[in-house]
């Protein structure tokens, strides 16, 4: 393959009484998706996956994964009000970071302001003092907010938003 070899993937998530033929057709699309990549534009040909409406090169993939689980972490732990993971796919309706939401006469919106409120509102208050909660409230707005992770936030909110499902039986 002269190190050209790539691994595409189109990935759909699905009600178990959606027909399969339907299941199948979406994941076809999502599979053409990240075969269509341009690689002039990101530096990657096809090696792509595309899940939650997102076509993302793997090391972007796998960044959002450990954002995800890191999400999820602080959920479980009763840290993080798991509310604040549908706050952030609602601010993605108007993520900056996308091409196409650059249309004239739309908003742009600064996602910055709008994380730290969520995550102020949604961290526990807990026993620990003020100052700690502030500095684990400002470690997780940089990780979320950070313009390689914010520009497929959707992927993460998503992947925690399974991972805490799956953990508490849901």
């Amino acid at each position: 393959t002269s190190n050209r070899l790539s691994i595409s993937a189109g990935l759909t998530t699905f009600n178990r009484k959606m027909p399969p033929r339907l299941v199948i057709e979406m994941a076809e699309e999502n599979l053409e998706k990240s075969k269509s990549v341009d690689c002039k534009k990101d530096g990657t040909f096809k090696n792509s996956i595309t899940l939650f409406d997102r076509t993302m090169g793997w090391n972007e993939y796998f960044e959002m994964e450990m954002l995800g689980e890191t999400l999820a972490d602080e959920i479980n732990s009763d840290n993080l009000a798991k509310e604040f993971l549908y706050h952030l796919i609602e601010l993605d309706e108007r993520n900056p970071y996308l091409k196409e939401n650059f249309v004239r006469g739309k908003e742009i919106v600064v996602p910055d302001p709008h994380v730290y409120y969520y995550l102020n509102r949604n961290y526990s208050k807990g026993t620990e003092d003020k100052s700690q909660r502030d500095k684990k409230i400002n470690e997780l707005m940089e990780k979320i907010i950070s313009k390689k992770n914010y520009k497929h936030i959707r992927v993460a909110a998503n992947i925690a938003a399974y991972i805490t499902k799956d953990l508490r039986g849901d």
